[in-house]
């Protein structure tokens, strides 16, 4: 028995230890392949890297593009956002950002995050789909059969001159499902994220980049119900001429720019450089942002891609200003004022319908009755419970009726304008002497240029200069002097009506010439700011009247300063290429700067009653211009001027050829 107990005990251990034996045999060998098969998983990573080096794909403006460089010798990055890249240095690298990138990727990370990047390094380097298998693109898959985008679209709001950050217009893109009303699109902008409210200070922060610009995507309602219904501005909406792919990989990019920031910069770096480097993506091989140049206004990014031919022509959508305004001009103005009185809670509705007895007009009525009440909540002229036991009858109402639709139609297309930058050739008489004069304009536009295309009766002068000549008998150059360095010469006069009121503006801040006495005239510091009101005086002309300060300052007026309170009137008539404007200014000083005083008598430095009634430092222009335009970048005008200063008086008579390009 005990033999027997042995022998198994002895055949037992055989067994066990054949057991073992081949248990960690086969352990050996199956951390040896799975060791083979990362060596070999490895080894392809690699070798995708070296031909993503060999193809220089790094270098490739598509990359680039994917990862927001702006131009082709840029250092670095616009984003600023860590998250955007994967390399520790990837804002600055794009090789090292490229094979972080190819390394996540392949193992399915950070997809949903660059589903662009991967999408380009995936078709770039490979067509084995076990190299970036196409279920690691799944969530963006899913998420596009949702929103279904089938074009794009770059679309510009019309410039607010009630808000310096905005004068220019606005640029954003919009992605849209043609089976889908326009409005349920997805909007994505590059715009500078502030706690300050639209003005002056806005401006001159996003002047020195002092925000962070973010691209952020939205639904495209609430762009229109804030550009178009609160902002009064009209829309232009131009369609991407996209191939699918094409699409597929804008709306791709979109997504990861999604929350992304950047510096902002008012001129630089704004919507218009943020959409235009969203949209290079979908055209490597175009120099969009070198064509854009330094200063990114958004007229000119509808102009470079129209003559790229990729912009279909322009959808018009009206701002609700512009529906009204057609709306009321249909009706007699017995009927629009009786809209206005029931809005304004003067009047019932029933006396509103009962005005007319064509059911017909009651359908306008009672359509620009609630378009009006709309624009009233929108500026908040009325409350939300007013509007409510306005709007509620009027809604009720509407339910009797059949309404045609105001339709209001625009081929004023803004990338038609005339172009920004201009130079004007003079030549005149002042004061008796012959003259000759070359003047510069960074950018924009005169009140007096060809209106196509741009806001109406505005001025938008950044960055002017001009200089003067004036030669003696025999030709020769006998004096030389700068007339002005101006940083901003703006003009606003929107036409008010009974319905509207927006306030006329002028501002001019920069450096201008001027009597500093009888004898001396010199390059003096203004700042001037007027305002007040425009109107419409028939359907070719437009009168203004403004009123506010101009403020001089420079060392040789005796107290260095020389603010005067004055008037603005004119009057602009447009008729096809031909217009008019024809001006007058008026304004008193309020210091005497007649070299009789100093800073050390200030009281003594203010003007007398016997020099404001003399009108001793009254100033006074007068001037008519005449200006033909030629074509949309070259125009002729004629100038006369009358001037009174120090009770000295001036004529000019001055022949402009103005050259935009």
């Amino acid at each position: 028995m005990k033999k027997n107990i042995g022998k198994n005990r002895r055949a037992f251990g055989f067994c066990l230890f054949f057991l073992l034996t081949a248990f960690f045999s086969h352990a050996e060998s199956a951390d040896a392949a799975v060791a083979s098969v990362a060596d070999a998983y490895n080894a392809r990573t690699e070798a995708l890297i070296q031909k993503a080096a060999s193809l220089k794909l790094a270098e490739s403006n598509q990359w680039r593009l994917l990862l927001l460089f702006p131009q082709k010798s840029a250092k670095k990055s616009i984003i600023r956002a860590a998250e955007f890249f994967l390399a520790p240095d990837g804002v600055s690298n794009p090789q090292a950002e490229l094979e972080a990138d190819i390394r996540a990727f392949r193992s399915g990370e950070a997809v949903d995050r660059f589903p662009a990047r991967w999408k380009f390094l995936k078709n770039a380097l490979s067509d084995n789909e076990d190299d970036f298998p196409a279920q690691f693109d799944s969530g963006y898959a899913a998420f596009k059969a949702q929103i279904q985008p089938t074009a794009a679209m770059l679309v510009y709001p019309a410039g607010f001159m009630q808000n310096p950050a905005s004068m220019f217009g606005h640029t954003f893109l919009v992605f849209e499902n043609s089976k889908k009303n326009r409005l349920l699109a997805q909007s994505v902008t590059f715009s500078a994220h502030n706690t300050d409210p639209p003005g002056l200070s806005f401006a001159l922060k996003g002047l020195f980049g002092l925000y962070s610009g973010y691209y952020l995507m939205d639904s495209y309602a609430k762009q229109v119900l804030k550009y178009s219904d609160m902002d009064k501005r009209d829309i232009w909406e131009y369609r991407l001429t996209l191939s699918d792919d094409a699409l597929d990989l804008l709306y791709r990019h979109a997504l990861e720019l999604n929350g992304m920031y950047a510096r902002y910069l008012y001129i630089s770096r704004n919507c218009t450089t943020g959409s235009l480097l969203l949209i290079a993506a979908a055209f490597p091989d175009e120099p969009l942002m070198q064509e854009l140049g330094t200063m990114a206004e958004p007229v000119e990014a509808f102009k470079i891609l129209q003559a790229k031919g990729v912009l279909e022509t322009p959808v018009f959508r009206p701002s609700i200003h512009s529906q009204i305004v057609a709306e009321k001009n249909s009706l007699p103005p017995a009927l629009a004022k009786a809209v206005k009185s029931y809005c304004k809670g003067k009047t019932t509705l029933e006396a509103l319908i009962a005005a007319s007895d064509s059911l017909e007009t009651q359908a306008q009525l009672l359509n620009l009755t609630s378009d009006y009440l709309k624009y009233l909540l929108s500026v908040g002229k009325i409350t939300q419970q007013e509007y409510q036991a306005r709007f509620m009858p009027v809604l009720r109402a509407m339910t009797h009726y059949t309404f045609g639709e105001t339709v209001v139609e625009s081929t004023d297309y803004p990338h038609e304008s005339h172009d920004s930058h201009k130079i004007t050739l003079t030549g005149g008489v002042d004061d008796g002497e012959a003259f000759g004069r070359i003047s510069f304009r960074l950018l924009n536009h005169d009140l007096i240029d060809e209106e196509h295309g741009l806001n109406k009766n505005t001025q938008l002068d950044f960055f002017t200069g001009a200089v003067s000549f004036y030669p003696t008998a025999d030709g020769a150059v006998r004096k030389i002097r700068v007339e002005k360095l101006l940083f901003a010469d703006i003009f606003s006069i929107p036409a008010c009506d009974s319905y509207f009121f927006t306030a006329a503006m002028s501002a001019v801040v920069g450096m201008e010439r001027t009597a500093l006495s009888k004898e001396q005239d010199a390059l003096v510091l203004r700042i001037k700011f007027y305002k007040g009101v425009s109107t419409k005086l028939g359907s070719a002309n437009q009168l203004y009247l403004l009123g506010g300060c101009d403020f001089w300052a420079h060392p040789d007026f005796d107290v260095y300063i020389d603010p005067l309170l004055g008037a603005d009137v004119g009057l602009l008539t447009t008729a096809g290429r031909w217009k008019q404007h024809l001006s007058a200014s008026v304004s008193q000083a309020l210091f005497k700067n007649d070299g009789t005083t100093s800073t050390s008598s200030w009281r003594d430095a203010v003007v007398t009653k016997e020099m404001l009634t003399g009108g001793d430092r009254l100033r006074l222009v007068l001037s008519c211009e005449e200006r033909v335009t030629l074509s949309r970048n070259m125009a002729l005008s004629a100038k006369y001027t009358f001037s009174r200063d120090y009770k000295e008086n001036a004529h000019k008579a001055e022949l402009t050829l103005h050259v935009n390009y």
